[in-house]
């Protein structure tokens, strides 16, 4: 299933983010909806995560969550409308997302065995009826999106 789930995050690659929320009721979970000519993308992330620019750390999932004008809330929106430059997964599926502006997100897998939450970080795929999250486990579980 990893080779799979490999197959459609290099499919992210060229997309376009066209949503990204996060902070107020949701908290530091991100909800990035990105888009290329042929799919709809959705990353849901729940556990750590960065984001970069050029060297700076702009906000982490630590930062304040308040609605709308919290660093979280902010942070995320300046993702919309950048283009995927790279994806990079690591052997426990960290994923390192670079962006063309030179922003980059990473994201740290560190809800472990001992967590009560069993889910880091989901890929949806609506129109193709996937869903692919990473556990607590450390493994990938192949899902049905709706």
């Amino acid at each position: 299933m990893k080779e799979e789930l490999i197959k459609y995050l290099n499919s992210i690659k060229s997309s376009t983010v066209t949503k990204s929320t996060s902070g107020g009721t949701a908290g530091s979970i991100i909800k990035m909806e990105l888009n290329n000519e042929n799919s709809l993308f959705i990353l849901y992330i729940e556990c750590a995560w960065r984001i970069e620019n050029k060297n700076r750390v702009v906000a982490t999932s630590a930062d304040d969550i308040q609605a709308v004008t919290g660093l979280i809330a902010k942070s995320t929106r300046m993702l919309e409308g950048q283009g995927v430059d790279s994806i990079t997964i690591t052997p426990f599926y960290d994923l390192f997302i670079n962006f063309t502006n030179g922003f980059c997100l990473n994201i740290f897998c560190i809800l472990s065995y001992t967590y009560e939450f069993d889910t880091n970080w989901q890929l949806w795929i609506p129109n193709q009826n996937l869903s692919f999250e990473i556990t607590n486990h450390f493994q990938v579980k192949k899902g049905k999106y709706y």
